[in-house]
Order: C-alpha cells, then structure tokens, then sequence
C-alpha cells in the first residue's frame, strides 16, 4: 500500500507514528497484501512512494468466520513499525451479511497506541454505491469515503474518495489494484499531511476493510 500527503501539523504524536508524520512525499503510499500459504493468515507491506518500508502487518482471521471468504471475515491485524513495535492494531468483528441478515454491516476499530482507540470504520449502506464514515475515538463522524457502483467493482480495480465531515471538499483517495493471480494486490492512499494522525490510522485501517472487500 502506498501512502501519501496532498499538504496540512500534526497533534498529539505518538511513538511509532514518526513515518505517518514525517514523510513529505506527495505521491500516496503503496499497501501491498500477500498470502503466506495458510488461508488464515495475510501479511501486508507499507512503503513511501519511494519505496522505503514504513509498518509491516499480520493478518489473522477470527475462528467463527472460517467458513467466510473476504470481507465476510472477522479478522484481528497487527501493525508494526521497523523496530517491531506494535503501533496500531485493528479489530473486525464477524458480523453476518448474508441475503438474510443484510442490515448488518461491516464495521473495525482502530487502535493506536495498542489498547487505546484511535477511531472507527463504519460500513453505510447505499443502494448504488459503497460508502464509509470515519469516526474518532468519541464516536464522532469525522470523514466519509465514497466508492464506485456497486456490484461493479469486485475483481477490478476501484477508486475511492476521501471527503471532510462536510461532503464538500474532497482531501484524498483510495485506490486498488487487483492481480487476477490472487497472490496480491496493492492500494494506493492518498490524505492531507496536516490531517490529525491518529485519523491517518483510521484511513489506514479503512483501507485494509476495503481491500477485503473489493
């Protein structure tokens, strides 16, 4: 996954937040995901548009939902930084969204440091096209990211837009790539650097929902 500033100074900095906050790159940062040959486990790689190594995460699924694929999984990641410190750790729970209980809906917390929520990610349901609200860590609509039609995008590649509370200035995007070798993909994100860091945690973890359900 790649990660990038489009301009904005940061509050509240916390250890391990450091790359987050002092890249200066405008190019977004590249997310790329991988299969370590167990269906339980993903691991997943965060580099600069320049290819430096930023955090490195491990993916493990939630035993209930074993019988899922994809976004349907609840799933526990662990995100580390390049001195092995665990920095951010997201929690999706296993939340059914079969035809028959469609009302439920995808949702993650986001913590950061580990064991203090940093914010929420919430799944809207649209009829024509995939939505998200970005809260902070009081419950609070912080940001909304819009998607592409829906039904349209799984198994291609999808462009999604990062928008202020207000839905009137959009501040950055979220971009996938799907490999059809089913080895890999990439997402490219895109926000402001003088966004609140720990909403850039949040965004990171929008950005792992979204590329399971893509």
């Amino acid at each position: 996954m790649e990660v990038g500033h489009t301009s904005s100074s940061p509050s509240d900095v916390t250890s391990g937040y450091e790359p987050m906050v002092e890249e200066h790159m405008p190019d977004p940062y590249d997310l790329t995901s991988s299969f370590d040959g167990m269906s339980c486990t993903r691991k997943f790689q965060l580099k600069n548009s320049m290819g430096k190594m930023m955090y490195f995460a491990t993916q493990t699924n939630i035993y209930q939902s074993a019988n899922f694929r994809g976004y349907q999984q609840g799933f526990e990641m662990n995100i580390y930084d390049h001195r092995k410190r665990e920095v951010i750790h997201l929690i999706q729970p296993f939340i059914c969204s079969l035809i028959f209980c469609p009302w439920n809906v995808q949702q993650m917390e986001v913590q950061a440091p580990v064991g203090v929520v940093a914010g929420y990610v919430k799944e809207a349901h649209y009829p024509t096209t995939y939505r998200f609200t970005i809260r902070d860590s009081a419950g609070q609509t912080a940001l909304f990211i819009k998607g592409q039609c829906q039904g349209l995008c799984f198994g291609r590649n999808a462009n999604l837009d990062i928008f202020d509370r207000t839905w009137k200035s959009k501040i950055g995007t979220i971009s996938t790539q799907y490999f059809l070798d089913n080895f890999g993909d990439t997402l490219s994100i895109q926000f402001p650097k003088d966004l609140d860091v720990k909403l850039k945690a949040v965004i990171l973890g929008a950005s792992i929902l979204i590329e399971n359900k893509f």
